[in-house]
């Protein structure tokens, strides 16, 4: 497992290197917030868990894409999120996601974007059904980002979010949720 995830690491990383545009003007860093809950009866998801989750992001513009309407960027996430358990059990969840990202540059203004990707997450806390201390995670979204004068920019996001161990150890009953997020680009 965890050469997999350094070989994985190693190709996103060299990939990122090899075909990134130099042309980074956007700001990189965006700092989230926001709040998650699960779907018991989505899929095999039982516990309802509620979480309040704080991730940190760097975006990487990869290359611009397409003309007129469906102008944009494909862009490359990491994101280092913890989300903290409100209920039923006070724990943490600390992650890791590689997140691929297409951004529509329609207005100077408004971008939609939309993403996929995924991850490793670590937990201790006690979640009935979830089985392990280290899982995996996939996610899809989709967010608004809103460029002000300053250019700092500020976002929306939802995102559907599921984390299981993948059969690794029994039992293995995943948490399917929805995020909601809002978050300020930041710089250091």
């Amino acid at each position: 497992m965890k050469l997999t995830c350094l070989i994985l690491l190693f190709t996103v990383v060299a990939i990122n290197v090899a075909f990134a545009d130099a042309d980074q003007t956007d700001e990189p860093w965006m700092l989230m917030t926001g709040y998650s809950t699960t779907h018991p009866g989505l899929g095999k998801t039982r516990e309802h868990v509620e979480t309040v989750d704080t991730i940190l992001r760097y975006r990487r513009k990869i290359k611009d894409t397409g003309r007129d309407w469906y102008r944009g960027s494909h862009d490359f996430l990491i994101e280092l999120p913890v989300s903290y358990l409100i209920k039923p059990d006070d724990g943490q969840i600390f992650g890791l996601n590689f997140l691929a990202s297409w951004t529509l540059k329609t207005s100077q203004k408004y971008r939609p974007y939309f993403f996929v990707g995924g991850g490793p997450v670590y937990t201790e806390a006690n979640v009935p059904g979830v089985g392990a201390n280290l899982c995996g995670n996939y996610q899809a979204g989709l967010g608004l980002s809103y460029k002000t004068k300053k250019d700092r920019s500020f976002v929306l996001e939802y995102r559907f979010h599921h984390i299981s161990n993948a059969g690794m150890k029994q039992p293995n009953v995943p948490l399917n949720s929805s995020k909601v997020l809002i978050g300020i680009s930041i710089s250091f």
